[in-house]
C-alpha cells in the first residue's frame, strides 16, 4: 500500500492542476490532504472533482475555525467506517477506516495549530490519546506544525521529557472561543460517526495566511539543521526566522518546542522518518513559498507500532513540480499491507 500525505496550502489555487498531476503520477492507494480550503462549499463540488481526477473515493472534515483536511482512497479500497472532528484543532482531523487483507486501517488525516506551542501540544495529546492503540493498525498523517523531539529508538525504556513542564497559563493568549481543552460535549466527534457528521463549516478564506508576493525560499541546503540530528537540536535552523516566526516553535524556556511530537511518541506511535525515511526529511520550505519556515520537517506519518513494523520505505517527493506546486513538500510510503 502507497501512502501520501500533502499541505496544499490555501486549497491549491491555479496550483490544483500541478498538485493533482503530483499525486496521480505517485498513484498512491491512500492520501491525506489539508488546507482544503473551499472544498467544503457548494455542496462539496471541489472535492468531488479533486476524487474524480484522482479517480478516488474522498472524507472530507470541515473546520470551525481554520481549514478542511481529507483523507482519499482508491478502489479496491473503500472507507467502512469515517469520522470528522472539526472543532476541537485549529484546523480539523479527518478519520477513515480502511479494510485491508492486514485488518482494519485507521488513517487520520490531521493539522495541528501553526502559532501557538502550547496549544498544539495540546492537540497532540488528545489526538493522540483518541487513537492509540498497541495491536491495531493506526496512522496519523499530515501537517503536525512541530519540530521532531531527539530520536529514541526505545521509547518506553526512557522517560526524559525533551521540554519542561508545561505551564499552566498560555502565554500566546486566550483559546479562541469554542476550543477548550476539557472533554468534547455528548456526540461531537466523539468517534467514529459512521454516518460522518461535522461539526460546523469553515469560515471563508480563514487560514494560516498567504506568503507576501515575491517571497519564495528555495528547497533546504545539503546538510543544513537537519532534522534528524540525533540530539534534536533545531536551535541552528530557527535562528534565521524573524522572531513573528520563531516563536511559533520555541516553549517557555525559549528552546526548540517539540512537545507536541513528543506527545505522539508518548502513546507508542512510531515516526516513521526514524525507521524507513531516506534524504534530509526536509518538507519546508520549497521554492513557491514558506517565508515563516526553517528547513526542517514538518509533516509527518505517525504508526501505531503494529504498522510501523510494516513501513517499507518514506520519502519527501522533491522534484521542480512539487516546488512549485505548494508551500509544503508531500511525503511518500510504502507499507507491506
Amino acid at each position: 500500500m502507497r501512502v501520501l500525505t500533502w499541505n496544499i496550502k490555501n486549497g491549491g489555487g491555479d496550483r490544483l492542476p500541478s498538485i493533482i498531476k503530483v499525486i496521480d503520477q505517485a498513484r498512491p492507494d491512500v492520501v491525506t490532504l489539508q488546507e482544503l480550503q473551499g472544498f467544503h462549499r457548494y455542496g462539496g463540488r471541489r472535492l468531488r472533482e479533486l476524487a474524480a481526477a484522482l479517480d478516488m473515493t474522498a472524507h472530507l472534515a470541515p473546520s470551525v475555525l481554520a481549514q478542511p483536511v481529507a483523507v482519499l482512497v482508491r478502489e479496491p479500497l473503500r472507507i467502512v467506517r469515517r469520522a470528522r472532528i472539526s472543532w476541537r484543532l485549529h484546523h480539523a482531523a479527518a478519520v477513515a477506516v480502511v479494510p485491508t487483507p492486514a485488518g482494519p486501517l485507521t488513517v487520520v488525516s490531521a493539522h495541528l495549530n501553526p502559532f501557538s506551542p502550547y496549544r498544539r501540544m495540546r492537540e497532540a495529546r488528545w489526538l493522540a490519546a483518541r487513537h492509540a492503540t498497541p495491536n491495531g493498525l493506526t496512522l496519523i498523517a499530515g501537517d503536525m506544525n512541530g519540530l521532531a523531539p531527539p530520536h529514541n529508538p526505545n521509547p518506553q525504556a526512557s522517560a526524559v521529557d525533551t521540554n519542561p513542564p508545561t505551564p499552566a497559563v498560555d502565554t500566546s493568549g486566550p483559546a479562541p472561543a469554542g476550543v477548550a481543552s476539557g472533554p468534547s460535549p455528548a456526540g461531537v466527534a466523539s468517534g467514529l460517526d459512521p454516518a460522518g457528521v461535522a461539526s460546523g463549516p469553515s469560515p471563508a478564506g480563514v487560514g494560516n495566511g498567504p506568503s507576501p508576493a515575491g517571497v519564495a525560499s528555495g528547497p533546504s541546503p545539503a546538510g543544513v539543521a537537519n532534522s534528524l540530528d540525533p540530539a534534536g537540536d533545531h536551535t541552528a535552523a530557527l535562528a534565521g526566522l524573524p522572531a513573528l516566526y520563531r516563536k511559533r516553535h520555541l516553549g517557555p524556556d525559549g528552546r526548540p518546542d517539540t512537545r507536541a511530537l513528543a506527545a505522539f511518541r508518548e502513546e507508542g506511535f512510531v515516526d516513521l522518518w526514524h525507521t524507513v525515511g531516506s534524504g534530509d526529511g526536509h518538507t519546508v520550505p520549497t521554492a513557491y513559498a514558506g517565508h515563516e519556515f526553517a528547513p526542517v520537517r514538518l509533516d509527518y506519518l505517525l504508526a501505531s507500532p503494529p504498522l510501523a513494523a510494516r513501513a517499507q520505505h518514506l520519502r519527501v517527493i522533491r522534484d521542480d513540480l512539487t516546488a512549485q506546486a505548494s508551500d509544503h513538500y508531500p511525503l511518500l510510503a510504502d507499507l507491506d499491507l
